[in-house]
C-alpha cells in the first residue's frame, strides 16, 4: 500500500486565511452536506479513480467554477515544486477528514436550515471545508509531532514521519474487511498466550 500526502488548505489557498468549519458550511442545508460526505467516504481507499488530484476537481466542481479549480490546482503546483514529492503522491480525499467532515455535520447542523448559497458557492466552500480538515490532520498535527520529537530528541526518517502521522488513526481509515478474520484470530492467540503464561498451564 502506497502512502500518500493530503492536499491541505494552505496548498491551494496559500494566501487566504483559513476559517472556521462553521464559517464555511454555513447557508448550506444538512441534507446536502450529508449527501456530499456520504459521497466523500465513498471513495475506494486503494483503486479509486479520485485518488489523482486532476481528476477529483474535474468530478466536484461544475463548469462555472473550472476557473476557481485551476488557480487551487496551479498553486498545489506551486506548493508540490518546492517540495520533495511529485503531485502524483498527493491526494484530496482522506478517510480521516471524510468522517470528520460526515460526524462535524451530523452533530451540529441542523435540519431547519435551508440553503442560502448558490450551487457554485456550495462547492467552493465545501472543497474549502475538506481542505481544512486534511490541513488539521496532516500539517498541524505533523507541527505538533515535529515539535514532540525535537524535545524527545528521537530522530526518524521521512517515511517514519509519514507513518506516525497516521498511526493514531491507521486502523480504520485503512479498513480491510478481509483482513478482520486475521486480526480477531491473532488476538485471540495473544490472549490464550497471556492465559497460558500467567496460568503457567502447559497444553501440549
Amino acid at each position: 500500500m502506497k502512502i500518500k500526502l493530503g492536499v491541505t488548505f494552505e496548498a491551494c489557498f496559500p494566501e487566504e486565511e483559513r476559517k472556521s468549519l462553521d464559517e464555511y458550511l454555513s447557508g448550506i442545508s444538512r441534507e446536502t452536506l450529508l449527501k456530499t460526505g456520504s459521497h466523500f467516504l465513498g471513495f475506494d481507499t486503494e483503486k479509486s479513480k479520485y485518488s489523482n488530484v486532476v481528476a477529483f476537481m474535474n468530478m466536484f466542481f461544475s463548469q462555472r467554477n473550472q476557473d476557481f479549480a485551476q488557480d487551487a490546482y496551479q498553486n498545489l503546483v506551486n506548493y508540490v515544486a518546492q517540495a520533495e514529492y511529485d503531485i502524483g503522491d498527493y491526494e484530496i480525499p482522506y478517510v480521516g477528514s471524510s468522517l470528520l467532515f460526515f460526524e462535524y455535520v451530523f452533530d451540529n447542523v441542523s435540519e431547519d436550515i435551508e440553503t442560502e448559497k448558490t450551487n457554485e458557492e456550495m462547492e467552493r466552500d465545501m472543497f474549502k471545508a475538506y481542505l481544512h480538515l486534511n490541513q488539521v490532520a496532516f500539517t498541524d498535527r505533523g507541527i505538533a509531532q515535529s515539535e514532540a520529537d525535537e524535545k524527545s530528541g528521537i530522530k526518524f526518517t521521512p517515511a517514519q514521519a509519514l507513518l506516525m502521522l497516521q498511526f493514531h488513526n491507521f486502523d480504520f481509515i485503512n479498513y480491510r474487511t478481509d483482513k478482520v478474520f486475521t486480526c480477531q484470530f491473532l488476538r485471540a492467540l495473544s490472549y490464550l498466550n497471556f492465559f497460558l503464561v500467567l496460568s503457567d498451564v502447559n497444553l501440549y
